[in-house]
């Protein structure tokens, strides 16, 4: 066997033994009231939004740096740029948030949604948000640039290239921008959020909301490449890449996939149910729901 080769079959078996080992999880006293809702790794910190409207930071060994009320509802989603981040809520607004010595300042408002914000994705310096009347609106240094209708309450949404994605616990939607500016349905998929996109596939839930679904994301009619069983309860929440996708919550646990080979890695039971993940640039895994509470996963190969 050639150096190349052995090297080669070294990456898939370590592909095909990833372990999820339990780490650090944060103190009950510095927990959130309620679930987490949100959780987002941002300039090497964890940040989480729950359901009393707070936003926590974290270290990533989920130590306590710094917290304030953000909403006064639930808080939904969230999405960063630069050093700034941006959290959405039941109220209908989207509030803009930036450093400032070692706490966060409100840096502006963006108004416009009548409806609850649902969530929100970056994507070429634009900011994408979508609600629940089916929404979704483009912003551009905190002004709308335009809005697109999909006809039904936005659960979960994503962009990529000059496509969005959007979908609610029926049908994905994916919409088109073309060279024109105008926007088409490019195609719709019977299916429910959680989804994303993740190199050249397009993975979401099944109807059942228990099925991971693998779809080509680049092939003509997006066919479907694979549907993925390891999961007892409703899935809640969708992050990784090819050779390493998650998925994880109502049975308070996370499964490990590797998309190329369409089969399940691992699993790796949690403290309760999971509503979100995170994924840091050093191979944490962050899994928040239950209790107001978040747990680390150190990703292994």
């Amino acid at each position: 066997m050639t150096i190349l080769s052995r090297n080669l079959a070294i990456l898939e078996f370590n592909r095909s033994t990833m372990s999820l080992d339990p780490i650090a999880k944060t103190a009950e006293s510095d927990s959130h009231i309620g679930d987490v809702e949100a959780l987002l790794w941002h300039d090497g910190n964890v940040i989480s939004g729950g359901d009393e409207g707070k936003v926590k930071v974290w270290t990533p060994d989920l130590k306590l740096i710094a917290e304030f009320q953000a909403h006064d509802y639930p808080i939904y989603h969230m999405a960063s740029e630069g050093k700034n981040f941006y959290t959405c809520s039941n109220d209908s607004t989207i509030r803009e948030w930036t450093p400032n010595g070692s706490g966060w300042v409100l840096a502006r408002v963006l108004q416009g949604h009548k409806q609850p914000v649902r969530r929100l994705r970056m994507s070429c310096g634009c900011l994408y948000s979508g609600d629940e009347a089916g929404e979704v609106w483009v912003w551009q240094n905190g002004q709308p640039e335009g809005t697109l209708n999909v006809g039904e309450e936005i659960w979960d949404m994503f962009v990529d290239k000059n496509k969005i994605y959007t979908v609610r616990d029926r049908d994905v939607v994916i919409s088109e921008f073309g060279s024109n500016g105008q926007v088409s349905t490019y195609n719709t998929l019977e299916g429910r959020g959680p989804l994303r996109v993740s190199g050249d596939k397009l993975c979401f839930i099944d109807r059942s909301g228990m099925e991971l679904l693998v779809h080509d994301n680049i092939a003509k009619g997006n066919p479907l490449l694979g549907k993925l069983q390891g999961h007892s309860m409703i899935i809640n929440a969708i992050i990784g890449n090819p050779d390493r996708f998650f998925t994880a919550g109502w049975d308070c646990k996370v499964v490990a996939w590797n998309l190329e080979k369409l089969s399940k890695i691992t699993e790796q039971p949690v403290d309760g149910y999971v509503n979100t993940m995170a994924m840091s640039s050093v191979g944490n895994l962050y899994v928040g729901g239950a209790n107001g509470g978040i747990s680390a996963l150190k990703i292994n190969f």
